[in-house]
Parts: structure tokens; sequence; C-alpha cells
């Protein structure tokens, strides 16, 4: 706990150091620059060293060269170079190295560098999770046949992996999945009412996928929202699928025979039409009145297509 403690203090005090850095180059550029010019006569008072930058050095005098020449130096406190701060080069080189000894001295607490076995098999784990998001791009980045119908189970796939990923141990992981989530349900998710922001449409293209149909729609709402708004959900896109049957019929109906026609072969089928109603009336009574329901009713209740695995991806939807 109390190394914990110490390097949470070391960082504070690094955000300090690189703080006043900052604070320092600010106040440069705005203060005007002061005069070099030197009153005649006066002998200038020696300089001292006000730089933010000798807080993190030990100043020093070294003898170089020859004949040997005193320079000053400054020790850095990180790392112990030295490093040259006379008349000629300033205190930029101080400024430069210990902005450079901070962010190694960062990495090396955080462990950059080559991944270790332990990296290496997180990422293996991660790979298998990022597929499945490559596969739903390749899906809806198809332009050559229509894709409006696969989105939603995909997407219904997708939630189903970040909820797992908010379940894992790993914490980041769980992080990154929630803020997955939290940015595509944007889009997507209808948890407690309705998104505007989510295109209806789709749920409908799913169920006019002979493979889905409700059945399949209602089981991914489920699996979204729990069964209470999931039924919520299938009733909703149920009676917008009727709206939709309606529109359509009243649009496209057959026009019915003309009148004359009508009459001119009500005398010779009436004997059988009065068969084919009692004949109809029999089979009403034991097997049920069928005749209220519409095709959209017999769509829904039929059995889905089933499509054997290996030609699942070349399924046709409007060859079907």
């Amino acid at each position: 706990m109390s190394n914990i403690i110490t390097d949470g203090n070391q960082q504070v005090k690094d955000d300090e150091i690189l703080k006043d850095i900052e604070d320092e180059e600010e106040a440069r550029t705005e203060a005007p620059s002061p005069s070099r010019k030197r009153k005649r006569g006066k002998v200038p008072s020696k300089r001292k060293s006000t730089s933010v930058h000798w807080n993190n050095y030990d100043k020093m005098m070294i003898e170089e060269g020859n004949p040997p020449v005193a320079r000053t130096k400054g020790k850095c406190k990180e790392c112990g170079t030295l490093i040259a701060a006379d008349t000629w080069n300033g205190t930029n080189g101080l400024k430069n190295h210990i902005i450079s000894c901070l962010k190694k001295k960062a990495d090396a607490e955080v462990g950059s560098g080559p991944p270790e076995e332990e990296d290496w098999v997180n990422v293996k784990k991660m790979v298998s999770y990022l597929k499945k998001f490559h596969s739903f791009t390749q899906i809806v980045s198809v332009t050559k046949k229509p894709t409006s119908h696969l989105f939603f189970a995909e997407m219904c796939g997708i939630f189903d992996l970040i909820r797992r990923l908010e379940m894992n141990n790993d914490k980041e992981v769980s992080s990154m999945a929630s803020m997955m989530k939290l940015k595509i349900g944007k889009y997507w998710l209808e948890e407690s009412e309705l998104n505007v922001k989510m295109n209806k449409i789709l749920y409908s293209a799913a169920i006019l996928d002979p493979r889905q149909k409700m059945k399949h729609v209602e089981t991914c709402f489920k699996l979204l929202y729990g069964n209470a708004r999931g039924l919520e959900m299938v009733k909703e896109v149920t009676d917008s699928m009727r709206e939709l049957f309606v529109f359509y019929s009243a649009r496209y109906a057959p026009h019915p025979p003309s009148r004359s026609s009508v009459d001119a072969t009500i005398e010779d089928t009436s004997d059988e039409e009065d068969s084919y109603n009692m004949f109809g009336m029999d089979i009403s009574d034991d097997d049920g009145d069928s005749s209220n329901q519409t095709e959209l009713d017999i769509y829904l209740t039929d059995r889905r297509h089933k499509v054997p695995k290996e030609e699942m991806a070349s399924f046709y939807l409007l060859k079907w």
C-alpha cells in the first residue's frame, strides 16, 4: 500500500515539474525582452539562477578543455546526467533533458517495450472477439446484394459478445466493453423506449427473411432486453408489419371483374358453387376457421426456411 502511495506522490511531483516548465515558457513568451545595454561606468551584478529548470539539477562547475576552462553544468536529480548550462548553452538543454527523462521514467513504469508472453496471451484472446466485429463490417459493406435483413441478427450477436466481455475478470476489458455498449447503444438499443435513431425497417427486413421470421427476431429481442421488454418489442413490430401489409395490399390489390362478366357466369356455376360452399363449411367445422388470416399471418406462423450450413453464405433472398 505504501508503494502505491509513494508512486502516486512521485507522479504528482513529476506533473508539477512539467507544469512549471510550461508556465515559464508561457511567461517568457508574453514578457518583453529586457534591454541588453549597460549603463556606462556601472559594474553588472552577478546574475542569479532564476529558471525553474534548476530545481531539477545540482549546479556544478566542471573544468574542461586544454587549457582547462570552468563551465557551468547541471547534474540531473533523476538520472545523474551532466547537462551544459553555461552562457553559450542557456537552459534549453536543461528543459529538454528533464522532459525526456520524465517521459522515459513514465514509459518504464507502464511497462513499455516489446510484448511479453502474458501480453501475447491477451492479444490472442482479443483477436477472437475482434473477428466478430471484422465479420460484421464485411457484411454491412457489401454493395452488390441486399444486406438489410442481416443487420439485426448481426447486431444482436455483437451485443451478446459485448455483454460477455462486460463480465470479463479483466477490468480493462470490462471497461472497454461498457464504453462500446454505450456508444453503439445510442443508435441500436431500445431497452426502455423507442430509439428515434434506430431504423425500424431493419426489424421488418429481418422478419421477411424466411430463415428468421418473427421467431428469430423474438429470440433476439429477449436476448437483448429480457422477456418482458422483448415481448413488448414483438408486439410493436408486429403491429407495424400489419400496418405495412394493409397499406400495400390496398395499393396493389387486383381489380375486381366487371359486373357483366359476373352475371354471365352465375347461371353456369351456381350448382357447383353451392356444393363448394357446403364442402367448405364442413372443412371449416373440422379444421377451424382460417378465413380471417391474411397472407402475413400465414407467413409469420409458417415454419422457417431451413438452409444447410454450407449454403448459408450463398443464400440470395431476392431469389427465394
